[in-house]
């Protein structure tokens, strides 16, 4: 079964938009120029949502969070929250 490059475009922008909106480790969310600053993270996102479930894509999240160099959120609550609505983008 073949997957249309549409669907996986649209699956791709959505799952940016949830990463520069909703997580923005490097609160850049405000600077519609910046839009990209989270797309070399996209494949290992993309393979937690497929693979990791909610916990995994959590650990994802912390470990990019680290790569950054930025403090991991303490709270893993949020970041649980932001994995739900990553995992909501799965294909089916």
């Amino acid at each position: 079964m073949s997957i249309d490059r549409k669907v996986v475009r649209q699956r791709i922008e959505r799952i940016r938009q949830v990463l520069f909106a909703d997580w923005d480790p490097l609160q850049v969310g405000s600077n519609p120029n910046l839009s990209d600053e989270y797309d070399s993270y996209l494949p290992k996102v993309m393979a937690a949502i497929d693979t990791g479930g909610a916990e995994g894509t959590v650990d994802t999240l912390v470990q990019i969070e680290d790569d950054l160099g930025v403090d991991p959120v303490d709270d893993r609550t949020a970041l649980l929250s932001i994995a739900r609505r990553l995992l909501e983008l799965r294909f089916p």
